[in-house]
């Protein structure tokens, strides 16, 4: 008769749990989630579903969640399907016991446009947060938003280009305008006045207010002769378009200063 050997049971079994070893020819219950036997497991497979656990007796419809490999890509694949007539379920993770769903309520997937530019900036289209469209280049032609809107952009949550920041001039010592991103305007000037008393007009008026304007001597060599004449210059009725320009001339002791014309001068002014 041929060697038959024995397998010896060491405690009680549950119908449906595998068997492990404990020592040679001694096997015992595989245990329960709560109360682990097996220390080991190994499948050798290259099918999806490599290890499969179902939620019904798979003689009926069925959901299972199975463990393998993609055979198209050769990925792990982690899979859950209905079979049999079975209707789809959920997955869900479930860490410290807060469950988040899988992949998510916005669906976790966006499309896009059928084509895009590299370096681009990817913007949602409409509210569903499933649309992609190309942005653009926020260097070029973009609008990148952020928190600060940048000036005349008409939007209130527009990043700040390099355009925002608009500069104007006539020449080294003629007229200069700048304007930054917040709207904060700076002008220079150069010029002759005429009587001593003029009004002198903005080249660009203001599209608000001037809040301050600064007038000097533009033509000082008079200041170094025998008999200095140096001008003493005021500013009063600032407005967004003008200023008035007053400058006076010393003249000599007796006389002091006096309103005087074809004096060339200077100014900077700062409005918004």
């Amino acid at each position: 008769m041929p060697y038959q050997p024995q397998v010896e049971q060491s405690g009680s079994v549950t119908p449906g749990h595998v068997a492990a070893w404990t020592t040679d020819g001694v096997i015992q219950d595989g245990g329960t989630p709560s109360a682990p036997f097996l220390t080991t497991l190994g499948l050798q497979s290259n099918s999806l579903v490599s290890f499969g656990i179902a939620n019904a007796p798979v003689t009926g419809a069925y959901n299972q969640l199975g463990l393998g490999f993609d055979p198209a890509t050769g990925n792990a694949a982690l899979s859950v399907a209905g079979y049999d007539g079975a209707a789809n379920v959920g997955f869900v993770v479930i860490i410290n016991g807060v469950t988040y769903a899988f992949p998510g309520a916005g669906g976790g997937d966006v499309v896009g446009p059928g084509s895009s530019t590299d370096g681009d900036v990817a913007l949602f289209n409409g509210a569903t947060g499933a649309l992609l469209k190309d942005g653009g280049n926020a260097r070029v032609a973009g609008a990148l938003s952020i928190l600060i809107g940048a000036f005349g952009s008409g939007n209130s949550t527009q990043a700040v280009n390099l355009s925002d920041f608009a500069r104007q001039n006539s020449g080294n010592e003629g007229w200069q305008y700048f304007r930054d991103p917040n709207g904060n305007i700076i002008q220079s000037y150069k010029g002759t006045n005429t009587t001593g008393a003029d009004t002198i007009a903005f080249p660009l008026a203001f599209p608000n207010a001037c809040s301050q304007v600064i007038a000097m001597d533009a033509d000082p060599t008079a200041w170094a002769s025998m008999e200095p004449q140096p001008v003493v210059y005021g500013v009063e009725n600032i407005s967004a378009s003008s200023f008035g320009l007053y400058a006076a001339k010393f003249n000599n002791i007796a006389t002091g200063f006096i309103l005087t014309g074809s004096l060339i001068f200077r100014y900077i002014a700062i409005g918004y």
